[in-house]
């Protein structure tokens, strides 16, 4: 996690590019400096005091705005249901960390608050289902086959339902 400290008034070579919906903090490219870093500044009475980077350049900003985007298009395939999981999105988060030492794990967790709320919500129900169909007496293959879910992601959502009831 790199942290730098953005002292004094605005600047004039700072790009805004999105904000932080909750805090309306500004994520913005420092267009002056070498390959151009996104960061998130953190505002407060008036005065610009810190930000965190989410990337070392702007290419790096768009490489890892993209494997969110193929993530999306590979497990949602144009339907309104989410269905990507929390691992999923850890996995991608990962990589991008390790790939740019300027990224920030705790800020992108932050930024993708609700496709993580959505993610959690998806396999809530998920557990209830599997939940029921075992209870029902089927067996994994045909509970994977209802909820067309691969037969490892059966099983992992029945351990967890036996664990909760354990």
């Amino acid at each position: 996690m790199r942290v730098t400290l953005f002292k004094g008034s605005w600047q004039a070579d700072w790009l805004v590019i999105g904000h932080r919906k909750l805090t309306g903090d500004p994520i913005i490219i420092e267009t002056a400096e070498p390959g151009q870093p996104v960061a998130v500044l953190m505002h407060g009475m008036g005065d610009w005091h810190a930000g965190r980077y989410l990337a070392s350049s702007v290419l790096h900003f768009q490489i890892a705005i993209q494997q969110f985007i193929e993530l999306i298009a590979q497990k949602n395939d144009n339907q309104s249901t989410w269905k990507i999981t929390c691992m999923e999105l850890e996995q991608v988060m990962a990589r991008i960390v390790s790939a740019d030492e300027y990224a920030d794990k705790d800020l992108w967790e932050s930024l993708l608050d609700p496709a993580f709320q959505a993610a959690q919500g998806m396999e809530a129900h998920l557990i209830k289902q599997v939940s029921e169909m075992s209870k029902c007496g089927m067996m994994i293959k045909e509970i994977a086959g209802k909820l067309n879910l691969p037969l490892k992601e059966a099983y992992g959502y029945l351990k967890k339902v036996k664990s909760l009831q354990g």
